[in-house]
């Protein structure tokens, strides 16, 4: 399993839901990084989330513009179909420690 590791800033408060009987905390993660070919600080925006006792621990401290030390387990692509029909591919973790 992959596993990433870095600084990230929370692009919006934690939303916290119930799926089933388990808690989900689903978060917006912001990570930069410095591009040496065009010398600008380029943006990588990923979607997260805490399962269970964690999520309803921390979801109250995980607030906009907040920066977190993060490991993300099983990354991956997700695609998904924007509104103007073209398609999308978004970063996400399904776990997030």
């Amino acid at each position: 399993m992959a596993q990433l590791i870095g600084l990230a800033r929370i692009g919006r408060d934690a939303e916290i839901r119930t799926v089933g009987n388990e808690s989900v905390c689903n978060l917006s993660l912001c990570f930069t990084r410095w591009d040496s070919k065009t010398k600008e600080r380029v943006a990588q925006w990923v979607e997260g989330s805490l399962w269970g006792k964690r999520a309803d621990t921390l979801a109250q401290y995980l607030v906009k513009g907040a920066q977190v030390c993060v490991t993300l387990d099983d990354p991956h692509i997700m695609q998904f179909e924007g509104k103007n029909g073209t398609g999308h591919k978004l970063p996400c973790v399904t776990v997030w420690s």
